[in-house]
């Protein structure tokens, strides 16, 4: 059963075939892959037709949620966004166009994907990770709450090359008890 989550300004919704143009364009930009270890660089119609195949195996196996990162009224793709079950428990992974970077959407986003892990899948924990180089992904899970606990070596797709990522978790003991995002709010606070 596809699932639809919403924001004040965003939808997170299945992937379209509505999408893949968009998706196409916005991944094609090596800023935004190489902060990535999936996405390949060159980004092609074809890698974005492949992620909706991908993304309906991944729901259909029950092995995670995929979604597209969509603005709301018009529901126009942001990026992309899912939890995936892999080695070590539920992973957390998004990626959005260098055009929506530093606006709130990435936080917003995972905050509810976060809230739906916790709250509806009733998940004890997620994992995320993000290579070293990318510091603004980092604060994102920062925000939410995620704490640091290693590191590991990643074969990044679009840079062809092993990067080093920070591996973070936030558990439901975190998030229940109100500490996720008790940093931010103590930044606005100060």
């Amino acid at each position: 059963m596809s699932k639809f989550l919403e924001t004040e300004r965003l939808a997170l919704r299945p992937p379209e075939r509505r999408d893949i143009a968009t998706l196409a364009v916005l991944f094609a930009d090596h800023d935004v892959s190489k902060m990535t270890v999936r996405i390949p660089f060159p980004y092609r119609r074809a890698d974005a037709e492949g992620f909706l195949s991908q993304a309906a195996g991944v729901r259909a196996s029950g092995g995670g949620e995929v979604f597209v990162v969509a603005r709301k009224p018009d529901s126009y793709c942001l990026g992309t966004i899912g939890l995936e079950r892999r080695e070590g428990g539920l992973h957390l992974g998004y990626a959005l166009g260098k055009f929506y970077w530093g606006q709130g959407y990435a936080t917003e986003a995972a905050g509810a994907l976060v809230r739906f892990a916790f709250e509806t899948l009733n998940e004890p924990r997620i994992l995320a990770s993000y290579a070293l180089d990318n510091p603004a992904s980092g604060r994102v899970l920062t925000k939410l709450g995620f704490e640091p606990i290693g590191t590991e070596q990643v074969r990044s797709l679009a840079r062809n090359a092993t990067v080093i990522c920070r591996v973070t978790e936030l558990t439901r003991e975190v998030y229940s008890q109100g500490r996720h995002g008790a940093r931010e709010r103590d930044k606005r606070a100060a």
